[in-house]
């Protein structure tokens, strides 16, 4: 079975997962996507990061505005081509990982680049604003100000690339198997919620 998570910045995705993979015996894939992406592009993993959390400019967010509103002025919103490249490369590293029979996949996107496999469970995680502040904080050493700022741009990031990429909203819970909030259930409690799930799926 193929575990797909998906998170809100600040949500404890990573200790989610590999307490996840403690407890089902999977491997966790994803921490390494950009390092893999990097590689395959000749450029550095910050580059790929750069890429992946950018914020659109006004230029494109002024031709999405006007396909929303036209939908024949689709073909006119064109992302840059390195960051077409990312997309591509991060695929195929989702693709690649998928290939074990059972496997952890963490970001990515892997729910909507597996879309229609049978043996996924795709899961969200999400978390209140205090939290996931509370995360950064401790994890960035940043203000927390500066913390709340960095989260909304990373998750505004994550919405624009669902969409613009796999045309679907990023965290609806349609588009998941599974929609945990870890503030309540906390790592433990989630990760065998989790855990459940799969066994419940094979």
């Amino acid at each position: 079975m193929i575990v797909t998570i998906s998170r809100q910045y600040g949500a404890a995705g990573l200790d989610v997962a590999h307490r996840l993979g403690e407890l089902i015996g999977y491997p966790v894939a994803g921490e390494d996507f950009p390092k893999i992406a990097a590689f395959r592009l000749g450029t550095t993993q910050d580059d790929i990061v750069a890429v992946e959390h950018r914020s659109p400019s006004l230029a494109e967010r002024i031709l999405h505005n006007l396909a929303v509103a036209v939908p024949e002025a689709q073909a006119a919103v064109a992302a840059p081509s390195f960051e077409i490249e990312v997309r591509k490369e991060t695929e195929a590293a989702v693709l690649e990982a998928a290939q074990k029979r059972d496997v952890i996949i963490i970001g990515g996107f892997g729910n909507a680049v597996l879309r229609g496999n049978p043996n996924v469970v795709s899961s969200f995680l999400t978390a209140p604003m205090a939290f996931r502040i509370a995360r950064v904080v401790a994890a960035l050493g940043l203000g927390e100000e500066a913390a709340r700022k960095e989260i909304e741009r990373v998750d505004a990031a994550r919405r624009r690339w669902a969409k613009l990429y796999y045309d679907f909203a990023w965290g609806d819970s349609h588009h998941y198997s599974l929609t945990l909030d870890v503030a309540r259930f906390g790592i433990e409690g989630s990760a065998r919620l989790l855990a459940d799930a799969v066994r419940e799926s094979i």
